[in-house]
């Protein structure tokens, strides 16, 4: 469902409460020290926010594609597109071909996946799929390292748009936009 069809849905008056940058935006839960967990209130706008906007040049006219669930390291991806007031595709649960689908067809520009989901996307691509992928301006991997390996059949089928994320799920990870070839092969 797009913005404009939930906004003509409603009707009266809506209620706005006072909001500064400092406000309570969500909530982390991490595992702490010793495994005990606990909660971290995190404000709307952080560093890791901003970071992420300024590093990957997020604009407007991004469309990024949310395959991970809403939590860890996907909220750069969902906070840093909603601030600049991009448009976000939401999956209902991961499945490669319906991914292909959804970036030929909404246009996507951005999209962050743990390094199995790309492995997956590049074999539906290796196996026949016909998508039309070349509105992908960046794809991000993040929760584990990517291999070499996956990184060179990514590489080849997209191009060099392929980044990583990286942080604890406290701080709300943020881009590493150095050289991921040049960390892999030591080029």
């Amino acid at each position: 469902m797009k913005y404009e069809e939930v906004l003509g849905t409603g009707g009266g008056e809506v209620y706005r409460p006072p909001i500064t940058e400092d406000s309570p935006c969500y909530i982390m839960y991490t595992g702490g020290r010793q495994g005990s967990r606990r909660a971290r209130s995190r404000p709307i706008v952080t560093g890791s926010h901003a970071q992420s906007v300024i590093e990957l040049a997020l604009d407007r006219a991004d469309v990024h594609l949310m395959t991970l669930p809403m939590y860890h390291v996907s909220l750069w991806s969902l906070f840093g597109h909603l601030y600049r007031g991009a448009t976000t595709v939401l999956m209902e649960r991961w499945d490669p071909t319906e991914a292909l689908r959804l970036i030929e067809a909404e246009g996507v520009t951005t999209t962050n996946m743990v390094p199995t989901m790309l492995g997956d996307l590049l074999t539906a691509i290796e196996s026949g799929r016909s998508n039309d992928c070349s509105s992908l301006r960046l794809l991000t991997t993040a929760g584990s390292a990517i291999s070499l390996g996956l990184y060179e059949r990514a590489t080849r089928e997209f191009g060099e748009i392929i980044g990583t994320l990286y942080g604890l799920t406290e701080t709300v990870a943020g881009p590493v936009t150095s050289s991921l070839r040049a960390n892999l092969t030591g080029r």
